[in-house]
């Protein structure tokens, strides 16, 4: 199928959590599929970061990249460095702030990304990790034809990671970033609400969670129902 899988994301794809330490989705799904891979998700990263990472990246032959994409609130500030929403000050969200702007900032990023992959023949797919599923499935209210720059056939938009695998209803860690949730403002670290069948106790998924979304991701990719 493909001897090269690249994997970009947050902590969601590095890996994090994972009991059994196969580098989360990314290790299983290459398994599954008998390819090298290169797990470029870095825990907190802004996708503005991974894609800069990715860039740097020498071109595989026959290979995928899989994006699972972090919150958009996350920025890319001095250095390549993320910055998070919950860094700002008062003074600096009232002026400034503006999540339109975010949204569309983030969908011309990922119309560059698709044409970088299709120039260099590197099949892509891409899926929202934790943030609401409006970001990706052109329901978030801006001009539509930003949409339309971008190849919906490779972009999962029936659900998000954290949905699928049973965390719709967890209030945590990084789920309090989504863009519903984007009103705070800041990282929480209260823990209040978490399914431990498919998720630590933090918030991130577990060896069962990873396991869950790499089978998703295999079906996805070999048209499996």
């Amino acid at each position: 199928m493909f001897d090269h899988l690249y994997a970009l994301g947050c902590s969601w794809t590095e890996g994090t959590d994972d009991e059994e330490k196969r580098q989360g989705w990314v290790g299983r799904l290459a398994n599954k599929i008998d390819c090298n891979f290169t797990n470029l998700g870095g825990k907190g990263d802004s996708n503005w970061l991974q894609y800069y990472n990715f860039l740097q990246q020498p071109v595989k032959s026959n290979s995928i990249c899989i994006w699972g994409l972090s919150s958009f609130t996350r920025i890319i500030g001095k250095n390549f460095q993320t910055i998070y929403a919950g860094d700002y000050d008062k003074s600096y969200l009232l002026k400034y702030h503006d999540d339109q702007a975010l949204q569309y900032q983030t969908m011309i990023m990922l119309h560059s990304w698709q044409t970088y992959c299709k120039q260099h023949n590197i099949k892509n797919l891409l899926f929202i990790s934790f943030d609401d599923i409006q970001r990706i499935d052109k329901s978030y209210n801006i001009n539509k034809q930003v949409y339309n720059l971008l190849d919906y056939t490779d972009i999962i938009t029936e659900t998000n990671m954290k949905d699928y695998i049973g965390g719709k209803n967890n209030i945590s860690g990084d789920t309090l970033e989504n863009m519903s949730m984007a009103k705070f403002f800041g990282r929480h670290s209260n823990k209040t609400s978490v399914n431990l069948n498919y998720f630590s106790q933090d918030g991130h998924p577990n060896a069962n969670g990873y396991s869950l979304w790499a089978d998703y991701l295999y079906k996805r990719l070999t048209n499996e129902n």
